[in-house]
C-alpha cells in the first residue's frame, strides 16, 4: 500500500504509521493529562472523532447541527486547527460528554495555546517542532539507528556534521538546530521516560568527521549505556554476526509510547531532511514494526555485552 505524505509517497509498513490506542480505563482516571502542547491538541482531535465514530453522528450532522464548515470540522478531527472554546462547548451535549470529559477537553484545549520550548527555534521546520513536541509527553521511547546514532544521543559534533551534510540545509540555521537538538536532550535529565537504544553495530565504526568526533560521540554513548543499571534506560547493539532481520532495512526509527490511554503508540523515522509522520488507517502496519523490533532485541547483545561492543569500537580509533 502506497502513502503520500507531503507530495511523497511511502510503502507501508516502513513508513511511519500509529497502533490504535487502548480503550480508556473506566472510573478515575489515572494518567496525566499531555504536557506538550502538540499532544494536548493532538489528543483534543482524537478524542472528538472517536467520540464522533463511537456514536455514528456523520460529519454533515454535527455541520448541519453547529454551524460548522465541513473543511473546519475536517481541520479539527485532523489536528489541523484548534477548535474555539465555544465551538467545543456546543459540542458536549451532542457528543454526550461526561463532565470530567468536558473538564479534560477544555484542559487540553487551553494547554494547546501553550507554547513549548521548540517554537523559541524558528530554523526548525513544522514537521521537527510537531516531532520534538510529540517526544517531549512520550513515557517510553524505543531508538532504533542503523547507520547513526538516534539524535536524542548525538554529541553536538556528531549532530553538527550529520545536519550540516544536508545539501538543502541553510549554513545560517546550523547552530540554531544544533542547539535545539541540545535542547531536546534535556528530556533525559530530569525524570525521563523509559529509553530503549537499538543500535546496529555499523552504527559505531560510521564515521560522520573523523575519528575524534567519533571518539568523542562513542564515550558519549558508553557513558549512557553504563548507567543503564541505575535508570530506566539501556543501549543494546545488533553485532554483525547475528543473521539478517527485517528492522536492518530501516534507518533511525522513533517509537513513542504515551500514559494517555486515548493516544496510540506512534513511530517515526528520522530520514535525510525531516521527520516524516504517517497515521495509516488500521494496524498492520504497525504490527509489522513491532515485530521487527522484538526480532532484533531478541538478537541484539545483552547490555553488558553491548559495552563490550562499544569498548572495542574505541580501542580501534586513535
Amino acid at each position: 500500500r502506497l502513502v503520500t505524505v507531503s507530495g511523497r509517497r511511502y510503502t507501508a509498513p516502513t513508513s511511519f504509521m500509529t497502533k490504535p490506542a487502548a480503550a480508556p480505563p473506566s472510573g478515575e482516571r489515572r494518567w496525566s493529562l499531555a504536557p506538550s502542547p502538540v499532544v494536548a491538541r493532538w489528543e483534543l482531535s482524537r478524542r472528538l472523532a472517536t467520540r464522533r465514530k463511537e456514536l455514528g453522528i456523520d460529519v454533515k450532522s454535527v455541520t448541519d447541527a453547529l454551524g460548522f464548515t465541513r473543511n473546519y470540522w475536517s481541520a479539527v478531527e485532523n489536528d489541523r486547527t484548534l477548535i474555539a472554546e465555544d465551538k467545543l462547548r456546543l459540542l458536549f451535549d451532542l457528543f454526550d460528554f461526561s463532565d470530567q470529559d468536558q473538564s479534560e477537553l477544555l484542559t487540553l484545549r487551553e494547554d494547546s495555546r501553550k507554547r513549548g520550548w521548540w517554537d523559541e527555534y524558528p530554523a526548525l521546520d513544522a514537521a521537527y517542532k510537531r516531532a520534538y513536541g510529540m517526544e517531549a509527553a512520550a513515557t517510553k521511547l524505543r531508538a532504533y539507528g542503523g547507520h547513526l546514532v538516534p539524535g536524542l544521543l548525538q554529541v553536538d559534533a556528531y549532530a553538527r556534521a550529520i545536519i550540516s551534510a544536508n545539501p538543502g540545509f541553510r549554513p545560517v540555521d546550523l547552530e540554531t538546530v544544533v542547539a535545539a537538538r541540545r535542547r531536546r536532550q534535556k528530556l533525559l535529565e530530569v525524570d525521563p521516560p523509559d529509553l530503549q537504544a537499538l543500535l546496529s553495530e555499523a552504527v559505531l565504526y560510521q564515521h560522520v568527521a573523523g575519528p575524534m568526533v567519533q571518539r568523542e560521540q562513542l564515550l558519549s554513548l558508553r557513558n549512557f549505556a553504563a548507567n543503564f543499571a541505575r535508570s530506566r534506560s539501556s543501549v543494546r547493539v545488533l553485532p554483525f554476526t547475528v543473521d539478517a532481520c527485517a528492522i536492518v532495512n530501516s534507518t533511525t526509527l522513533l517509537f513513542l509510547d504515551f500514559a494517555s490511554p486515548h493516544l496510540p503508540t506512534t513511530v517515526w523515522q528520522e530520514g535525510v531532511e525531516l521527520f516524516d509522520d504517517v497515521d495509516v488507517e488500521g494496524d498492520q502496519g504497525f504490527r509489522s514494526l513491532e515485530i521487527a523490533w522484538s526480532e532484533a532485541i531478541d538478537l541484539a547483545a545483552s547490555p553488558i555485552e553491548s559495552l563490550d561492543l562499544i569498548d572495542r569500537a574505541l580501542a580501534i580509533l586513535p
